[in-house]
């Protein structure tokens, strides 16, 4: 299969940053995401900001990844944006892959919106409760959080990551895309090792949407389709009314957060 429309070209100093991004998700983000998990379950209970300090400091972490990238674009002047899936939909396989994102985007908000309305879960493996908002001020950041994360993380890994793959490394695009994929999952180690697994099926369709399109649109799109799923729809496990309530259980019955 051929992606004539993936050919990166990176300046020196695009190839440094690029792979210093690399080797940020490599090594320091899984160990980033494992301490910040841990704090929340010690904290959880006795530190009201607990979460929305854990919800600052990944818009303050995937913010500085869409610097770091729009710095990429403008030093390697080479470098065209829709090498990073930044450019409009296109491809013999835009009908179909139209019809699956607008269907999988529909299935997750109605889902997720019949459940809560119900009060009911769906199991699914991902340990990550600890993550989900159960104040007023917490659920309105998680929508931030939700939709930056189905962003940043879209731009850099199956955008980024796939360009330098190809660009840099001299893989092929699918062998770069499954290699993106694979870290995707490592960068969810907190949710154990269901958790991994399910992320990286997740990613694998991310970027199948990606190479289909030439786009990051639909992957962006259903990305945070399903973080909203995740964060903003999942029934609480308790409702006495009041702004704080008990944190639920370590292991969550809601969708998987990518």
């Amino acid at each position: 299969m051929d992606f004539p429309w993936l050919q990166p070209e990176f300046s020196p100093a695009g190839v440094v940053l690029g792979l210093a991004l690399l080797a940020y998700l490599v090594l320091v983000e899984p160990v980033l995401g494992l301490r910040c998990y841990a704090y929340l379950r010690r904290h959880r209970r006795d530190r009201s900001d607990a979460l929305l300090r854990v919800y600052a400091l990944t818009l303050t972490v995937e913010g500085s990844w869409l610097v770091l990238i729009l710095i990429i674009l403008l030093v390697s002047p080479d470098l065209d944006p829709g090498a990073l899936g930044l450019s409009r939909p296109a491809g013999p396989l835009l009908g179909p892959a139209v019809a699956f994102t607008t269907v999988a985007v529909l299935a997750q908000i109605a889902t997720g919106v019949v459940l809560r309305a119900r009060g009911v879960s769906v199991p699914v493996a991902g340990d990550f409760a600890y993550l989900l908002p159960v104040t007023q001020a917490e659920r309105r950041l998680a929508g931030s959080v939700a939709i930056g994360a189905g962003v940043s993380e879209e731009v850099l890994v199956r955008g980024l990551l796939i360009a330098l793959g190809v660009g840099v490394l001299g893989l092929s695009p699918l062998l770069a895309a499954a290699a993106a994929t694979a870290l995707f999952g490592l960068v969810h180690l907190y949710q154990g090792p269901l958790g991994v697994l399910l992320t990286t099926v997740l990613g694998a369709i991310f970027a199948g949407l990606y190479l289909a399109t030439h786009s990051l649109l639909f992957p962006i799109l259903l990305h945070i389709a399903i973080d909203v799923r995740a964060l903003l729809l999942t029934p609480p496990r308790i409702d006495d009314g009041s702004d704080r309530q008990e944190v639920p259980a370590a292991r969550a019955d809601a969708g998987g957060l990518g």
